[in-house]
């Protein structure tokens, strides 16, 4: 009996490896179009939904707000209401504080008043508190100046007393404010180069700047700004990687404190050392 093939097993043979290519090409492509159609699928999210992820406001806290009512002013912006407070104090001084992204501020009034005896401007974003809108990059740094023109008008202080005071996304704020106008000083709470650069580390496979529609990009600004600055890095911040914070102090060209402070993105405010910190640096501003 003969070893070799017979000619039918060999043409089955054939048959049946040209079979197995095709259908492993057909695999092939078929992951290949699934894995491009969820890779699109996936940008669009986050195209569609970064307002979402990148603010999260919140209604004003009835009982914290109670406590201030009487300190209550609302302003009027393109057409929009934005609502919070001015509490007056026994300096010349005006503090002006922009939150984070998720900083609804009748819940940090108490916090941030025991920065000295000064005058308090705490306005909610659109669409946080009481506030009406939506926010957004450029919203929210119009909305600041204009705020802080008829604040200037309303109750009688100068840009020149004015100490501006910027934590997380709310530095991005912070920056453009303090570069275009005379403050007396800026601090910025875990800042960042641009939330353009923070979300890349966060989502490298996919091409953030092209994406974002709100970058808030601080290095731009830095060449303005000539008010003396504090910057405050959280010990162990996992929002803000401290690249992004290291990067903003190496492009630093005015007068500059920097300080590295126990806790982590979130809880750095909390201490008694944070708070001592940034009042003893207003304290100390030149006139």
């Amino acid at each position: 009996m003969s070893d070799q093939a017979s000619p039918d097993c060999l043409v089955t043979q054939l048959t049946n490896r040209v079979k197995l290519k095709s259908l492993l090409k057909r695999t092939l492509v078929t992951l290949a179009s699934i894995s491009v159609f969820t890779y699109c699928a996936a940008m669009a999210y986050l195209y569609l939904r970064q307002e979402a992820l990148l603010f999260f406001p919140d209604p004003e806290n009835a009982a914290d707000a109670a406590v201030f009512s009487e300190f209550d002013t609302t302003f009027s912006v393109d057409g929009q209401t934005l609502d919070g407070w001015y509490i007056p104090g026994d300096s010349g001084l005006t503090v002006v504080y922009y939150g984070g992204n998720a900083e609804e501020l009748s819940r940090r009034i108490d916090n941030i008043i025991l920065f000295g005896p000064y005058n308090y401007l705490l306005i909610n974003y659109r669409g946080f508190g009481d506030s009406t809108g939506s926010p957004g990059e450029q919203s929210m740094k119009t909305d600041a100046l204009a705020i802080l023109e008829m604040a200037r008008m309303r109750y009688g202080f100068d840009y020149a007393d004015t100490v501006i005071i910027g934590r997380s996304l709310g530095t991005g704020v912070a920056t453009h404010v303090a570069a275009t106008l005379p403050v007396r000083g800026l601090v910025l709470i875990t800042p960042y180069d641009s939330i353009r650069a923070v979300a890349q580390g966060r989502y490298p496979i996919f091409p953030v700047g092209l994406l974002l529609r709100h970058h808030f990009d601080s290095m731009p600004y830095l060449e303005a700004i000539t008010a003396p600055a504090l910057i405050i890095k959280a010990e162990t911040d996992r929002v803000v990687p401290h690249v992004h914070t290291d990067n903003l102090v190496a492009g630093w060209q005015g007068p500059l404190t920097f300080t590295t402070l126990p806790g982590s993105h979130g809880s750095v405010v909390n201490s008694d050392i944070f708070t001592q910190r940034i009042s003893t640096f207003i304290s100390q501003l030149p006139e």
